[in-house]
């Protein structure tokens, strides 16, 4: 057919030739070698040769995507990871723990989106893994799919009535309402003296308490818990009202440590965060301590709490600022209050308190929101926040 073409030259800069277009799933049954194809799967031209399909790129440099997590000295498994492997993919990545290399299905191995340690990593020992290393396509055997973002799960109370109401709708049918959240006077384990604690899902699950290990943006209309956040953005700062919440990869952790407030022992609940984030000066939240108790609160009953702050993002050698915020979920219609808002470098054990007015008169839980800001602008957080004592002091 070639000899009935108008054309049977391209002329330089002047013509394109356009390959054929298909998915993986497209075929052909049977390549042979010498076939081209501009994959759209993986979005990259390829050729047929050596009896598989090869990438064309050339020499395009991939960025690496970098996670982090943080040893504790018995976890084997750490996730979620940026992107999903199948079992036996291990070579895709470049692991190190405290700067050393991992080998390979020896000292790891992968499963979807968990890496799974043959030993735990030591405590505070940080655990980088980069993605996406290799020159051209990272992923010839594999069609990594980025992590999707975590779910917000409801917590579901534990103070509430032990009987629920039950009316008759007709002959042969009941229906049967939910059980009325019943205020207490008291948070439950609020001096974190009782460290019972378990991990599931991304939750932290406490004597009276449960730790979210996420992300949340604080700026009045992002919902957790299904609500609204408050908004607590800090307007004096150039751009970190607009920053609030981004992250590349971050490592949340929760811990009991012992400590002296007041010249008094005692045990304190600490919340670990570390990470990169995409752009400087990002605001990165997480964990976050949520109350199972609702606590019933009248005009004149104060709320109050120890906390302090260590600016010490672990993997770096760089101080970024904490950034926390505290407030009160309403059990009903989304109310908040916020108890503190703070910013800074490193602060000593200090205490923060609240008294109510009868405008404030409800049944609310305690949520506090631990955090940090990369104040340096090397595009990494990290802080340690410690929070004990949680009381509510009726009138």
């Amino acid at each position: 057919m070639g000899r009935f073409l108008k054309n049977r030259e391209l002329e330089s800069a002047a013509y394109v030739v356009r390959m054929p277009v298909g998915k993986n799933i497209n075929g052909p049954q049977g390549p042979v070698n010498g076939l081209m194809r501009y994959n759209s799967t993986v979005d990259r031209p390829e050729a047929y040769y050596n009896n598989r399909w090869r990438s064309m790129q050339g020499n395009e440099l991939n960025v690496p995507v970098k996670d982090i997590f943080l040893g504790d000295g018995s976890k084997t498994v750490f996730g979620n990871m940026s992107y999903s492997y199948p079992a036996g993919n291990e070579i895709f990545l470049f692991v190190f723990v405290h700067n050393v290399f991992q080998n390979p299905g020896v000292a790891f191995t992968v499963n979807n989106y968990e890496i799974n340690f043959t030993s735990p990593p030591p405590r505070n020992h940080p655990i980088v893994v980069l993605h996406g290393v290799v020159n051209g396509s990272p992923f010839e055997s594999i069609i990594a799919q980025p992590l999707p973002p975590p779910p917000i799960i409801p917590i579901i109370p534990t103070s509430t009535s032990t009987t629920t109401t039950t009316t008759t709708a007709g002959p042969g049918t009941t229906t049967t309402t939910a059980p009325a959240i019943v205020g207490v006077s008291a948070f439950t384990n609020g001096n974190f003296n009782n460290t019972t604690s378990s991990y599931s899902n991304q939750v932290t699950s406490l004597t009276g308490w449960k730790v979210y290990h996420q992300s949340i943006r604080l700026n009045g209309y992002s919902t957790f818990l299904d609500c609204a956040t408050p908004s607590v953005r800090d307007f004096t700062m150039p751009g970190y009202e607009q920053l609030d919440g981004g992250t590349a990869s971050a490592f949340h952790s929760v811990d009991f440590v012992d400590d002296t407030i007041g010249g008094v022992n005692s045990k304190a609940l600490r919340m670990v965060i570390v990470g990169t984030t995409y752009t400087q000066n990002y605001v990165v939240r997480g964990p976050i301590l949520v109350s199972n108790d609702y606590v019933n609160i009248q005009a004149g009953d104060r709320i109050q709490f120890n906390w302090k702050a260590v600016n010490k993002p672990l993997a770096f050698y760089v101080d970024e600022n904490y950034d926390i915020c505290a407030y009160l979920l309403s059990s009903t219609g989304c109310k908040s209050i916020v108890l503190l808002k703070a910013t800074g470098s490193t602060t000593e054990w200090t205490t923060a308190a609240k008294t109510f007015t009868a405008a404030d008169a409800g049944l609310y839980r305690f949520v506090f929101v631990s955090g940090s800001v990369d104040s340096s602008g090397q595009k990494v957080v990290g802080s340690q926040v410690y929070i004990d004592n949680i009381e509510l002091i009726k009138a």
